[in-house]
């Protein structure tokens, strides 16, 4: 079975901290130490000094990607060891941030959809093997290469079912090409770099020649030092600390990266969000590759809907009763969420300025939830005990075993392990 679907336990915790620091940069440090009244924190007598030392290790990386708030929770064996909140909540208001503040967890919502569809398989209503045109007849039907193609759930779940990410076919492809261009320049720069400190021409030298072999066969040769012949003269200008390219930056704000991702467009209904990427062009052929897409979560939550005859709003917040998630919901904008902090950019000169608003009602599955660390432990708990639990435990897990080890097992591909995670790559 290839990579299933979750990193789980603390590879979530810190995956939420590190989605906190991504989604609030800038700011002061101030500390809140107040805890969730709910949970007591479990004795250990290291764990003042470890969490000593940690506290100063987060101001650190606050201060370095300038968050102004993140929010850390950390449990060992289904029990809260510690939980607390760094920097600020609100920058405008000064209001600390603390454990309860519900913040944007992004791609980790893809982890909680995993979670339904591991349910659906356990309550029968589920075939992940099955094309999803059984539950979905009136989704279009892929071609790719002239060849009609089949995807199924454990493929999209795995991020093979071809489906795109924010960019399209052709543009995903020119961001490769100008990503293998600022990869070439850097290693030129830092091979001239080397050449500078040493005070020898040799590798410009070795350039210009390329150059000229390249002029006479009238072609690329396939080599490291081979650089286009105006970009030559620009890599020897360049000083001795690496900055980004002007591809690179360019590659970073490309309008069609984040057209999608800032949509102020609210959809009724994960029908019709599918109309965002329906019929536009697989990137690959189903099961072929690996692609990292949050539409195709939006795909998993159609087809949920079809399978178990439920709106996936509503599967999402019985998901959230049954595992007493109560700091965790839907990321809408209109109702009141009590906690809910501030989200930050990085504007002009790195200035930190309000995060534009945003509607993000089309990818509920893929990156639409809020919540807080200390729930998305007690998620992670959930699923490991299902996967240590047995046919006879009391309680039951909320998965059968067999259904959460094989959730949660790995695979290698392509000389290599693909785990599939919660963060885009």
């Amino acid at each position: 079975m290839f990579s299933k679907w979750w990193q789980m336990g603390a590879a979530v915790v810190g995956a939420t901290t590190a989605v906190v620091a991504a989604r609030t940069p800038g700011g002061e440090t101030g500390v809140s130490h107040e805890r969730d009244a709910r949970l007591p924190v479990a004795a250990d007598v290291d764990l003042e000094n470890i969490k000593g030392y940690a506290r100063e290790m987060i101001l650190r990386c606050q201060q370095e990607y300038g968050a102004p708030g993140i929010s850390l929770a950390v449990h060992k064996n289904g029990r809260p060891l510690w939980v607390e909140g760094f920097g600020y909540a609100d920058v405008e208001n000064m209001m600390p941030m603390s454990p309860r503040h519900v913040l944007r967890i992004a791609s980790i919502s893809k982890s909680l959809t995993t979670l339904l569809v591991g349910r659906a398989v356990d309550q029968g209503q589920l075939d992940v093997h099955a094309p999803i045109q059984r539950y979905l007849p009136a989704y279009p039907r892929r071609a790719f290469d002239g060849e009609q193609v089949d995807m199924t759930i454990d493929q999209l779940v795995t991020h093979r079912g071809g489906i795109r990410h924010y960019c399209q076919k052709h543009e995903v492809e020119e961001i490769k090409k100008k990503a293998e261009k600022v990869r070439k320049n850097k290693l030129a720069h830092v091979i001239l770099s080397e050449d500078e400190a040493n005070k020898s021409d040799g590798p410009v030298e070795e350039i210009a020649k390329n150059e000229r072999v390249n002029k006479r066969e009238g072609g690329e040769k396939d080599n490291a030092m081979t650089v286009p012949a105006g970009e030559r003269m620009a890599l020897k200008k360049m000083n001795d600390k690496v900055k980004k390219s002007s591809d690179q930056r360019e590659i970073d704000r490309s309008d069609f990266q984040f057209r999608e991702f800032r949509t102020q467009t609210k959809y009724d209904s994960v029908g019709d969000a599918l109309s965002v990427f329906k019929d536009d062009e697989l990137v690959h052929k189903p099961g072929s590759d690996y692609h990292y897409s949050t539409h195709g979560f939006t795909l998993v939550s159609a087809v949920l809907e079809a399978a178990t005859q439920t709106k996936f709003s509503t599967l999402l917040k019985q998901m959230f009763h049954a595992l007493d998630l109560r700091d965790t919901f839907l990321d809408e904008n209109a109702p009141i969420v009590r906690h809910r902090a501030r989200y930050y950019v990085h504007g002009s000169g790195g200035r930190l300025q309000n995060a534009p608003h945003v509607d993000n009602s089309w990818k509920w599955a893929g990156g639409g939830l809020l919540s807080t660390p200390a729930d998305l432990c007690r998620f992670a708990d959930t699923v490991l005990y299902s996967w240590q639990a047995d046919e006879t435990a009391s309680p039951a897990g909320y998965l059968r075993p067999a259904t959460a080890r094989w959730l949660l097992a790995t695979d290698v591909t392509s000389a290599r392990v693909r785990r599939i995670h919660s963060l885009p790559d």
